[in-house]
């Protein structure tokens, strides 16, 4: 536990932190995943559900959530499924 005053402050950002960047990761897979089970359905809204999965993606990339690097290989492969179907 932390002692001084502002370790624990620290301590308190850091868990709310935590808590946003864990929100912002687990959104960013499961919109992922949407969108690419309704490009395997063929689903009329998937153009909708790739582009609102690539802006999570890039805003966890510039929250440095994910490396950009990382972000740049999962929207590739996200147009690559979307052009193939």
């Amino acid at each position: 536990m932390p002692i001084t005053k502002s370790a624990k402050k620290a301590l308190r950002s850091s868990t709310k932190k935590a808590e946003i960047n864990a929100y912002m990761k687990v959104s960013m897979k499961n919109t992922t995943k949407v969108a690419i089970k309704s490009i395997k359905a063929k689903e009329q809204e998937a153009g909708e559900l790739v582009i609102t999965a690539q802006k999570r993606i890039d805003k966890a990339a510039k929250k440095n959530i994910v490396s950009r690097k990382s972000a740049s290989r999962k929207i590739s492969n996200l147009m690559k499924a979307a052009h193939a179907q």
